[in-house]
């Protein structure tokens, strides 16, 4: 399954990464991770290099199903060091 472009976006955001620290862990460009996260089309070699960059980070995709869209889910380390300040 690929991820929508807007989960992709929200993963490396979640991730803290900036777009041109994706795309050299995934090994495509920068202009790629752009192209991707503004929904415009790019070679499925492209996208499954990207999705599986942010896979070996950690992130999970998960398919939709009973009513929801597709979502992410990521590892708890990611999220421990996090930090929150509500308002």
């Amino acid at each position: 399954m690929f991820a929508p472009y807007q989960l992709i976006r929200a993963a490396r955001v979640a991730l803290d990464l900036r777009q041109d620290e994706l795309s050299e862990r995934a090994g495509v460009s920068t202009r790629a991770v752009r192209q991707i996260e503004n929904g415009y089309p790019v070679a499925r070699s492209t996208m499954e290099q990207v999705q599986g960059a942010l896979e070996e980070m950690g992130v999970t995709f998960v398919r939709g199903g009973k009513g929801y869209g597709p979502g992410m889910r990521l590892p708890t380390s990611i999220v421990a060091r996090q930090k929150f300040n509500p308002c």
